[in-house]
């Protein structure tokens, strides 16, 4: 089941939810690689390299994003 930034992320960049999902759990396995997912990093890492891999090159995370992320 896709989180609300993965749906945000797909909606603002035209993409398909199942597009982004999966760029998103490939730059998870990434970040599992250079931080611990307890490394306040992990989450921004992932966040903003996804973004950038969907062709939104400013973050749009909003603050409702960042919730879902701990959902």
């Amino acid at each position: 089941m896709p989180n609300g930034t993965v749906k945000s992320i797909a909606s603002k960049s035209g993409k398909t939810v199942a597009a982004v999902e999966k760029i998103w759990d490939e730059v998870k396995a990434e970040a599992k690689k250079k931080f611990g997912k307890e490394d306040g990093h992990f989450w921004s890492y992932v966040n903003s390299v996804t973004h950038k891999k969907c062709g939104l090159t400013e973050s749009t995370l909003t603050f409702r994003d960042f919730n879902n992320l701990f959902e």
